[in-house]
């Protein structure tokens, strides 16, 4: 089947929020959710093998890829759970096999608690888990002044401008250097828009980047404990520190597996592309008890 895209779009809270469709519109629905500060042709290569049999749905993020940005509003991960949860219902998607890598990994994960019936299967690669390792001993107020603090050194900043498509390409690879030239290239080139000067910009918005403390470390157990499909956590040895299944983590699911693959960093579908696919098409197709 070729890789044929149709674009989508569906409004949530007022935000015009971005998907790309393709695959077998018959089959099992496998969706895909990307990072920080990344977007939704991330998956470009890796959902390759599963165009034939199944329906593939990737999202941008709100304040990412080609999806609107919040205007007068931060970001945290109830908006993009709802976010998610509107996507899912607007197009009629459940029970759906939901796939998230960092950011995206916790948003799913979010779903898969909040509304069991709505997931098939949960894949995790490098997902967000506890994060914040001082939350517990921090106040309500502290936290706050934190925040206060981080949004008034965000303020006077403006988007970074990239002189051209050679350019971001060079600052993508500079920043990933295990990435092939041709998927730094590829990352690079849906990762940027022209400005009305000539001149780039990346299509995330900075203040994506801005503390969420939306949940509390014993809110996001809680929610973990209540997912009841079958979980494939698949983190990377060179992976970040804070990872769902990490810091025994992986005692809040309940039929769950982990893999750690080496020679791999956070961005661990890029850096180890056959074996993550492997695991994912077993894990799907397998009976996981």
């Amino acid at each position: 089947m070729q890789d044929q895209l149709s674009i989508g779009e569906i409004a949530s809270r007022r935000i015009r929020l971005k998907y790309l469709e393709r695959g077998n519109s018959e089959g099992p629905v496998l969706l895909f959710l990307h990072g920080l500060n990344d977007h939704n042709r991330t998956f470009d290569s890796l959902i390759q093998p599963f165009l034939d049999d199944y329906r593939i749905i990737t999202p941008d993020l709100r304040g990412h890829g080609d999806s609107e940005w919040v205007q007068g509003g931060g970001y945290n991960q109830l908006d993009y759970l709802y976010d998610l949860y509107r996507l899912i219902s607007d197009l009629r998607l459940a029970p759906v096999t939901l796939i998230g890598h960092s950011l995206g990994g916790a948003v799913v994960a979010l779903l898969a608690g909040v509304f069991p019936s709505m997931v098939d299967r949960l894949i995790l690669m490098e997902a967000m888990g506890l994060w914040i390792p001082d939350e517990g001993h921090s106040s309500i107020s502290e936290r706050l002044k934190g925040w206060i603090d981080q949004l008034t050194l965000q303020e006077p900043k403006t988007q970074k401008k990239i002189p051209s498509v050679e350019a971001a390409y060079e600052r993508m690879h500079e920043a990933n250097p295990n990435l092939t030239e041709e998927t730094a290239r590829h990352l690079a080139f849906h990762g940027i828009r022209k400005n009305s000067d000539e001149t780039y910009s990346w299509k995330y918005d900075y203040y994506t980047r801005g503390h969420d403390f939306s949940l509390r470390h014993e809110e996001s157990v809680e929610i973990w404990k209540q997912i009841s499909c079958p979980v494939l956590v698949v983190n990377a040895k060179n992976g970040l520190s804070h990872r769902i299944g990490h810091n025994d983590t992986l005692r809040y699911f309940d039929r769950v597996r982990l893999e750690i693959l080496d020679d791999a960093g956070h961005w661990i579908y890029h850096d180890q592309l056959t074996q993550m696919r492997k695991l994912i098409k077993d894990f799907i197709r397998s009976d996981f008890d």
